[in-house]
Formats: C-alpha cells, structure tokens, sequence
C-alpha cells in the first residue's frame, strides 16, 4: 500500500501540472483571427459603388442567397455594369459582405460609416461560448439581462467527465475528505487537494475516491447509493458509479505507463494493477477474483 500512495501522488501530482497547463491555455484571452461586417447597399458611398458592381465573388455569394436570380432574371436578362447600378438603387437594404473584398476598399467604407459601434444593429461571433462571452464582457457589461448557451450545460449533448452529484451548501460533503484519510492515509487526501480549485471541488474528488473504495471492495450498489447520497437532488446513481469506475480504469492504465517511465520498475507490479482494473470493471474484492465459478 505505501508503494501505491507513493505512485499514486506521483501521478497525480504529475496530471495535475498537466491539468494545470491545460488550463492556463484554455483561459488565456484568444485573438480574434477575422473581423467582417455586412453593410446595407444604401450606405455604400458612390467612389466605392463601381467595385461593388464589379466583384463577381459578392454577385455569387448573393446569387447563392437567392438575393439575385441565378439566370439575372431581375435584371431582365442584362448582367451588365449599368443594370447592377439600378439593381443596387432598387434594394438598399441588400447587405454586402467584406470577406468579399480587399482590405483598402474596406478600410475606406468603414471609414465613411463613423461611429461602427452605433449603427450595428446585429452582432454575429464564432467561437467558444466561454471565450466570446470573456470577449463581450467589457462592452457589454450590464447590458445584457439574459443569455442563452446551447447546447444546456452539463447534458447528453455536452457530457463533462466525472461530473459528481455532490450537495454544495453546508460541509456535509467533508466527511469523504475523512474517509479518504483513513482509508488510505493523509498524503492520499492531501494529494487529492492538488489543483482543485475550491473545497467543492477536492470534496466532489474525495468522494468519487470513497466511492470506488467501496465498489471495488464489494459494497452493492443499492449501498453504495443509499451511503453516499447526502440530498435527495443530487443523488449518487448505479449509473454514477459505474461511470467513475470505467474512468478510474482509463486513467489508471495511463498512469500505468507514466509510472514505467518515471519509475522504472519501483512502482506496483503488472499483476497488482491487473487485479485493481479487474477490480473495477467487476466491482468486487481482490480475493474475488480467483474464487472458482459454481457450474
């Protein structure tokens, strides 16, 4: 057991500079890689109207959109410079895209236009909703009274690993922090403190730790259930259990390879682990495992 929590805390020390990193990139403010507007035809000044008429790549783009007939046929069958002119006058609400064009022609239409900010009236953003919301933050702040992310957070449709049913008021999720220590001895639970980022968070840990101990000693569901469910809303399920085990099971034979590095032949023996990972698919003791099937 000492060789176990020796490896495991240089694992987890070892994930936890990874996670660590990880989420130095993720929160690092991204630049914005392109910038495009759409401007009304009736804002388009008359020195830039002649390359509007002439750039084939935005008539295709608005023959795509079913803004212009594909065979001209609002143009009366007249492509021409002239009748691209009357087409624009007729609709001034038709809206031209930058991406379209070169970037002096769009530096002297966003010039005429003055102040941007005050005549867009729609704002269109790609990216990463955690990202595009830090990015809105500033110009934005208080103005906004709802905002509507899909998919839901935490759903089927966005699954987020080891996510642990855990009751966030009060300190009845510190006993598994307790459990933890006897169990497996204080340097496991100071271990498991490692880049949690609040109490909640090292509990919910702490937890799923206490969880497993019980699966793979044995404990039956229908206990493992009633034991750790601290609130009727946030209850631990069969469906929770066996989720957390399948994951241990997957980090646990990544560990296993970092450990062969780091270690070099120090850390538990194949067959130990062997036994822990039947340990956790099976949900039952060590001893267990060799017990002779009945016919």
């Amino acid at each position: 057991m000492r060789i176990i929590r020796e490896v495991g805390t240089n694992v987890i020390e070892f994930l936890a500079q990874i996670e660590g990193f990880q989420k130095m990139l993720w929160e690092k403010r991204k630049f914005a890689v392109d910038v495009q507007y759409c401007v009304a035809a009736r804002l388009i000044p008359g020195r830039l109207l002649s390359q509007v008429v002439e750039c084939e790549a935005q008539w295709e783009a608005w023959r795509g959109l079913g803004c212009v007939a594909v065979d001209n046929s609002l143009f009366g069958g007249d492509d021409g410079p002239d009748a691209r002119r009357e087409f624009l006058e007729r609709n001034p609400g038709l809206l031209l895209d930058t991406r379209h064009f070169e970037p002096q022609f769009v530096d002297y239409l966003l010039a005429t236009l003055g102040d941007i900010d005050e005549k867009t009236d729609g704002l269109a953003i790609r990216s990463e909703n955690w990202q595009a919301l830090n990015l809105l933050g500033e110009r934005y702040r208080e103005a906004l009274s709802c905002v509507y992310i899909d998919p839901p957070y935490n759903t089927a449709a966005s699954a987020i690993l080891y996510n642990t049913p855990i009751f966030r008021k009060g300190q009845r999720e510190a006993v598994w922090q307790h459990q933890v220590s006897q169990h497996y001895g204080s340097e496991t639970a100071i271990a498991l403190r490692w880049g949690a980022t609040d109490l909640m968070t090292y509990y919910a840990r702490c937890k799923r730790v206490a969880v497993l101990s019980n699966w793979t000693d044995g404990v039956p569901i229908s206990e493992i259930e009633s034991s750790f469910t601290v609130n009727p809303f946030n209850r631990i399920r069969a469906g929770d259990i066996r989720g957390f085990a399948e994951l241990a099971r997957l980090h646990l034979a990544a560990a296993r390879e970092i450990a062969d590095v780091l270690l070099v032949d120090k850390g538990p023996s194949g067959k130990e682990i062997d036994t822990l990972l039947a340990q956790l698919e099976a949900g039952i003791p060590a001893g267990a495992l060799d017990a002779p099937v009945p016919p």
